[in-house]
């Protein structure tokens, strides 16, 4: 399958996998309004540089050693657009998450807010030590964040709904906090705030 299905685990694609009427509501926002397709499209897109990621390079995956610091749990390592674990990083830890865990399932979670001190001072690390950071790379940081916060929230949602379905509650509302980084992308100003601080750091 494509990049949103290995990365969910699911073998099947998604658009007819997954049961739209489940009682969250999150299952039928995430196949609709183009948003697999667009995900796909962003990490497959052959515009940009490629190199091997570490496809999953979150705050969790990284090992610290003084200031020493390696990416460990490389099961999703691939050849792809070398930003793309950049902005997987920038999903990761360049938002604020508040979410209130007694309102119901059916309610989607406040918008995340974003951290564009954090993003700015991510991506200027990025591109000093690669050396380089493209227009078109920052024309692409958005909806590559957007396609691996899509892509994250599936495997949450799928991992703890679908192929464990008795999984404890803090299990089953994991997703939640990813789906807010997803609709904070889809905001045009928070969306817009970001790609302004990555033209800025074309090089």
């Amino acid at each position: 399958g494509g990049y949103v299905e290995r990365y969910v685990r699911c073998a099947a694609p998604l658009e007819t996998h997954w049961n739209v009427h489940e009682p969250t509501g999150f299952a039928a926002w995430a196949v609709s309004k183009g948003r697999l397709a667009a995900a796909r499209k962003a990490v497959e897109d052959a515009s940009i540089p490629s190199s091997l990621l570490h496809g999953d390079a979150y705050a969790d995956n990284v090992m610290l050693d003084g200031e020493d610091a390696m990416l460990v749990d490389w099961e999703d390592s691939a050849i792809g657009a070398c930003a793309f674990d950049v902005a997987t990083a920038a999903v990761g830890g360049c938002f604020d998450v508040i979410d209130d865990e007694t309102c119901a399932v059916d309610v989607f979670p406040p918008v995340a807010r974003p951290k564009l001190d954090v993003v700015a001072a991510l991506l200027e690390s990025y591109a000093a030590a690669r050396g380089a950071f493209s227009a078109r790379e920052a024309e692409l940081f958005v909806p590559l964040m957007k396609a691996n916060a899509l892509a994250c929230a599936l495997y949450r949602f799928y991992q703890f709904h679908v192929a464990a379905p008795d999984s404890p509650e803090a299990g089953k509302r994991s997703y939640r906090e990813i789906h807010a980084i997803c609709l904070a992308l889809e905001e045009e100003r928070i969306a817009e705030g970001i790609a302004a601080v990555a033209r800025k750091v074309v090089r």
